[in-house]
């Protein structure tokens, strides 16, 4: 593919960045890794996952943007291994055993419903779903405030 030579990147739907060794940064000169390395110059991708620690730094989120990459942050590609650990605590904690298709049915519950959350929040603020993410969680974390009348 044109544009696509000497980092190895092909044209794909979406780009997965699965660990903070791999950050996707705006320096060209980097060699930290192969992501780096002029990645966002060379990429011909749809959305970049973040899947694991590290997500992409805050001078290449723009550039991603620019180019029309959807940016998936990790704040939701993660959210299922956290929902299933909670749930994992609550089980041992209250001594009860759950199958894997009541664990899978409140993962899906859960996650379905954080989407439509986030995506309704990136319509409302017209921002990026990693800025919608945020503003669902701090209305989250406000309302529960509110109450347990803390900081009123």
């Amino acid at each position: 593919m044109t544009g696509v030579r000497d980092y190895g990147y092909r044209a794909a739907e979406i780009a997965v960045k699965p660990s903070i060794s791999e950050r996707v940064t705006a320096n060209r000169d980097s060699v930290e890794s192969a992501m780096e390395a002029g990645s966002l110059f060379a990429m011909a991708v749809n959305s970049v996952n973040e899947a694991a620690d590290g997500p992409t730094q805050p001078e290449a989120e723009p550039i991603l943007l620019g180019k029309g990459i959807e940016i998936l942050p990790a704040i939701l590609c993660n959210a299922g291994g956290v929902t299933v650990s909670y749930v994992e605590w609550v089980q041992n904690k209250n001594n009860e055993t759950r199958t894997l298709d009541e664990v899978d049915r409140r993962l899906r519950r859960q996650r379905d419903g954080t989407c439509d959350r986030v995506r309704d929040a990136r319509q409302r603020y017209k921002c990026t779903l990693r800025h919608a993410a945020y503003a669902v969680a701090l209305d989250r974390i406000g309302r529960v405030y509110k109450q347990r009348g803390i900081f009123p």
